[in-house]
């Protein structure tokens, strides 16, 4: 059965991405001086990626995406003198024949005295599978289990926002911040609020989405923060000094908000509160 990393794999066709998952790849094995020779395109001279090895000595990866896998390899390593490197990768999202991997460790073994070390789309896909998944999910954008978990979720509070309470969230929200967003925001922006940056960017399809999501609704939040200080300091001024700093200001800040955004004065004063006009009472001068 075709699985997903091993369809993704034979669809790739971006040679320069290839090249780079392929050099995260050996980074992630362990090598050292991970250096793609031509990352933006240009003539390489047969050598893709350059490496050192487990014992100090010099590697090299060929990587290619067309289908002649034996005519690419031959190209390639013909170019290559005996002891100039002492490890070989090939990385092909091509299948390869156990006598094509015979043939080729032998030519390496026996012509150029190094080893040899095949990379097809399977070995690829059980690597990516297991120990690689974070590689997977850059270049193939198929999730993790971290990431699955996090679109799971998403889906369903996009597809039942009705469901939310708006009483959700508010040890952590302002009054401001309450009054200017949903509760589908919230729940969204808090649930994502934890995941490193990087991380949620990763997030197949939905995660560059997210992380600009969490990048503006912060910016939003500093903005609401500054108003409500700015607003407290405007009715400490207007009203007698038992009412600065007790729940009656929130009545205030909540009528000055609604006019600020062209409510009329009978449509604020019926959405703030029945006591309205007593604090309305208390205050040094009319608002």
């Amino acid at each position: 059965m075709l699985s997903l990393t091993q369809k993704a794999l034979e669809e790739f066709d971006n040679q320069h991405d290839f090249e780079r998952m392929c050099a995260d790849v050996l980074n992630a094995l362990g090598y050292k001086d991970v250096t793609p020779i031509a990352p933006r395109g240009g003539s390489d001279g047969g050598r893709d990626i350059t490496f050192t090895t487990e014992t100090g000595g010099k590697g090299l990866a060929c990587v290619t995406l067309r289908k002649d896998s034996e005519v690419k390899f031959n190209e390639d390593f013909t170019q290559r003198k005996p002891g100039e490197y002492e490890k070989y990768y090939f990385f092909t999202n091509r299948y390869l024949t156990s006598s094509q991997k015979l043939k080729f460790a032998s030519d390496c073994l026996i012509t150029l005295k190094a080893e040899f070390i095949a990379q097809d789309r399977e070995a690829l896909r059980s690597l990516l599978d297991s120990a690689l998944q974070a590689v997977r999910k850059r270049y193939l954008h198929i999730d993790d289990d971290s990431s699955a978990r996090v679109r799971k979720h998403i889906t369903k509070i996009l597809k039942y926002p009705a469901t939310l309470s708006a009483n959700n969230f508010q040890d952590k929200t302002g009054i401001a911040e309450r009054m200017m967003t949903r509760p589908l925001h919230r729940e969204v922006y808090y649930f994502i609020d934890d995941i490193d940056d990087e991380e949620l960017q990763q997030i197949p399809v939905i995660g560059i989405t997210l992380h600009n999501l969490k990048e503006k609704y912060y910016n939003l939040c500093l903005r609401l923060n500054s108003l409500t200080e700015k607003c407290k300091e405007k009715i400490s001024t207007q009203t007698v000094n038992e009412f600065q700093f007790i729940h009656g200001w929130i009545i205030y800040f909540r009528y000055f908000f609604l006019r600020a955004f062209d409510n009329t004065v009978k449509r604020a004063k019926m959405q703030v509160s029945v006591n309205y006009w007593y604090l309305l009472r208390r205050l040094r001068k009319s608002v």
